[in-house]
């Protein structure tokens, strides 16, 4: 496997590619120090975000994993832009500083997206809404977001009560 390095906001197809995680995140830390704090990423081969470093410090995306050790979600459709719907709602509802756990957004996909839990694991999807998320603030954001309808008074009820039942909110 090989990883990829470069200016988080503006990837490039000739971003620096390094074999191992461990040199490619050192390499990102130094090239965000490098430009005073400057957002770096590193990807992997399927151009999902691994370690993103900023203000001189390291964050790790958020995982939704449906599938592996999570919660498997089946569905008709593909399920990312009503997970990244999901999330907005909640931090139009909460604030921009709530992170849902798997079980919240899988709920929330079954309740009101025609998904179902499984028990099937041989079509796992893997969601990585952090990048799902950041890659949907521009035009989808501002076209397909106000298209998805749902009652969104009984969404904010489901989902802070989840949150609360799962010890996730006070």
């Amino acid at each position: 496997m090989s990883y990829r390095y470069g200016m988080y906001l503006n990837p490039q197809p000739d971003d620096i590619s390094i074999v191992t995680l461990h040199e490619a995140k050192e390499r990102a830390r130094e090239l965000s120090s490098a430009n005073n704090g400057a957002p770096v990423a590193v990807w992997n081969e399927k151009d999902s975000t691994v370690a993103l470093f900023a203000g001189y410090e390291e964050f790790t995306p958020t995982k939704l994993v449906f599938g592996d050790q999570s919660i498997l979600v089946n569905s008709e459709v593909d399920p990312t832009e009503y997970a990244v719907f999901i999330q907005f709602k909640l931090e139009e509802f909460i604030d921009s500083s709530v992170s849902p756990s798997n079980e919240v957004i899988a709920n929330a996909l079954c309740e009101f997206f025609d998904c179902a839990v499984s028990v099937d694991d041989i079509h796992n999807e893997i969601i990585d809404l952090y990048s799902a998320r950041e890659s949907r603030c521009g035009d989808w954001y501002t076209h397909r977001y106000p298209e998805i309808k749902v009652d969104e008074e009984k969404l904010k009820e489901f989902l802070i009560s989840n949150m609360v039942h799962l010890g996730e909110l006070a």
